[in-house]
């Protein structure tokens, strides 16, 4: 790695093997940090606006410990415009690892998929400190393109942020089903083994925000990793018959900002 370490991390790192990790595009760089006694942690690094985000999964990793399967914080830190996280390992394999099996598989990989979605969103609220509400995203969407930090190239559509970001004020859900979630509730983001989920990872952007902020990446996920067909399974083991179509693709589209 070509990045100076704060010095107690290079420390508590020193007897440890380094393997990048390549998986994700959050911007942010992540190695697997393999110890003398096998077990791995995980080191992200990241520099402006990505490393506001590894310092606000730091804070919601501590708050979640103990109510969720989520990494441990072991630790956080930020040198200028560099922000580092070391964290503890969540067993298990993302459900990317499903893409090429069977039918019968990938159909037990969605049910984990809801099932996991349920236990996230059934956590109670009360006293969470992160607002993804509507509006907050919005600001949030605003302020990334103001800044020029929003990636045109990455758009689904041949539209500019300008027009997507009028279509997102004229379309806003007017009502919110407010619950925690995950964010960014994607195949890579959740593990599982022995048939069952182990964890959740990569949660710089979860927070009190409508259900269907989960919902309508994960289908879209889906999709795109499974193919047609498996979105509409995961919403029957969630155990929505008929889905909002506006509020999916509401938050598919604002997604583009982030």
């Amino acid at each position: 790695m070509l990045v100076s370490l704060p010095p107690e991390l290079a420390a508590r790192v020193a007897d440890c093997r380094w393997q990048k990790d390549d998986l994700g595009c959050s911007g942010a760089h992540i190695f697997r940090l393999v110890r003398p006694d096998g077990s791995s942690w995980y080191l992200k690094t990241a520099v402006g606006c990505p490393a506001d985000e590894l310092q606000t999964e730091a804070a919601v990793m501590m708050w979640l410990a103990n109510k969720l399967p989520v990494p441990h914080c072991l630790h956080v830190d930020k040198v200028g415009e560099r922000a580092f996280l070391l964290m503890t390992a969540v067993p298990g394999t993302d459900i990317t690892h499903f893409n090429d099996k069977s039918d019968e598989a990938k159909e037990t990989a969605v049910r984990l998929l809801a099932e996991g979605l349920r236990l996230v969103h059934s956590l109670p609220m009360a006293g969470c400190p992160f607002d993804q509400s509507v509006a907050a995203k919005m600001a949030t969407a605003r302020q990334r393109m103001a800044a020029g930090l929003v990636d045109e190239g990455d758009f689904d559509t041949d539209r500019t942020t300008a027009d997507i970001y009028q279509e997102l004020l004229v379309t806003q859900p007017d009502q919110e089903d407010l619950v925690f979630t995950h964010g960014d509730y994607c195949l890579p983001n959740v593990m599982v083994g022995d048939g069952r989920v182990t964890g959740f990872i990569d949660l710089g952007r979860a927070g009190v925000a409508d259900r269907y902020q989960d919902l309508a990446l994960c289908t879209r996920s889906l999709t795109h990793n499974f193919g047609p067909g498996w979105d509409a399974r995961f919403l029957a083991h969630y155990g929505l018959l008929q889905a909002d179509e506006a509020k999916l693709t509401f938050y598919r589209l604002l997604d583009e900002f982030f």
